[in-house]
């Protein structure tokens, strides 16, 4: 795994953490979608690798 990928891992696992403490609607649906680009962003620098 690259450099890149150990740091977005990080900052998913940090978002996935704040998430399971909040339970405001809106601030979940944000962590969602940071998530979401994240991953997305993960997948951009090695499309070859499938998870």
């Amino acid at each position: 795994m690259c450099e890149k990928c150990i740091d977005l891992d990080k900052k998913i696992e940090r978002y996935k953490g704040m998430r399971s403490r909040i339970t405001d609607q809106i601030a979940l649906d944000g962590m969602d979608q940071l998530i979401a680009e994240l991953m997305a962003k993960k997948a951009q620098l090695h499309p070859e690798e499938k998870e």
